[in-house]
């Protein structure tokens, strides 16, 4: 599921040169994860060689950990690797179908609309942290918005195994019968609300309380790598939970605590769950500020974590 990085820090505007701002953005247009995605989709479906999980279990390697343009001031690559190994089997994440983990903490996600201010062409830019800072400063509100709109902190495409249309619009489709083993990817996220909140000591009013049980120097790194863990669990929930029996389960545990957290709650459906984001959220929680959870009334999902997936370490 995608992240979206909801507000950034509000400064006086100073007029922006858009056409200079156009021409550096221009020069970091990716097809992106989504079109590799898609791309594996078609090839695979039109040389007929998506399998049943089973299958694609058996021909299954192992994850990949890509690490091309990481900011080392945020996470040394070293710390990144560690937190992956000791919180996640390798294999657990093959059994998840994650086919990579890809972290780029140096990189700011803009998905561009069709109708953005800058004037480039719609798609997805990974741009520079330096590069994007560089008109960050200068942005009018009304600019700033949009950009708030348009950045996203973290990508998982594991829920494009799903095939009953009212869960997924817009994206292809897998057969009923067969899977796709997908990547889990996080972006800079160092100037969305909840790393404002949790610099301002401000966590209740971003919905991360959790964090409390951890030091003040460590929260935005914890938080960080707890996005990470939240992707994997997409990848987990999908093939590890969804439509098994434990899965009723699971439902029971939500519906009796509730959502783990204000992230989790802004996927309610009307009256609904949303029992995903719950298990993604529970596992962020229990990876990185465990204790939390017992603290706080939310043991038995810990214990639920505990019990069907104890390759996953708190």
């Amino acid at each position: 599921m995608n992240f979206k990085g909801d507000q950034f820090p509000k400064k006086e505007a100073t007029p922006i040169n858009l056409e200079e701002m156009r021409a550096d953005f221009k020069g970091y247009k990716n097809a992106g994860l989504p079109a590799q995605v898609w791309q594996d989709l078609q090839e695979k479906f039109e040389n007929d060689t998506l399998h049943s999980y089973e299958e694609t279990l058996n021909e299954f390697g192992e994850t990949e950990i890509i690490i091309e343009n990481n900011d080392e001031k945020v996470i040394a690559n070293e710390e990144l690797v560690k937190f992956i190994d000791s919180h996640f089997s390798g294999d657990l994440l093959k059994q998840a179908l994650v086919s990579a983990i890809d972290i780029r903490l140096n990189e700011v996600n803009y998905q561009a609309p069709s109708d953005n201010f800058i004037g480039i062409e719609a798609g997805e830019y990974y741009i520079p942290k330096d590069v994007f800072l560089k008109y960050h400063d200068k942005l009018s509100a009304e600019q700033l918005k949009h950009v708030e709109n348009h950045v996203y902190r973290a990508e998982s495409f594991a829920v494009w195994n799903r095939n009953t249309s009212n869960e997924l619009t817009n994206v292809g489709l897998v057969e009923a019968a067969a899977v796709l083993p997908t990547p889990v990817a996080i972006f800079n996220q160092e100037f969305d609300k909840e790393n404002k909140g949790i610099k301002e000591s401000k966590l209740n009013e971003v919905g991360l309380e959790y964090l409390s049980v951890i030091s003040e120097e460590e929260r935005s790194k914890m938080y960080t790598l707890g996005t990470l863990s939240h992707e994997i669990g997409h990848n987990i929930f999908q093939h590890l939970v969804y439509k098994k029996p434990h899965e009723q389960e699971w439902k029971d545990i939500i519906d009796k605590l509730g959502n783990i957290t204000e992230y989790a709650k802004e996927y309610d459906k009307g009256n609904g769950k949303d029992y995903d984001e719950n298990f993604c959220e529970a596992v962020r929680v229990f990876t990185t500020a465990r204790e939390w959870l017992d603290k706080n009334g939310y043991a038995e999902m810990a214990g639920y974590i505990e019990k069907y997936f104890p390759d996953i370490k708190s």
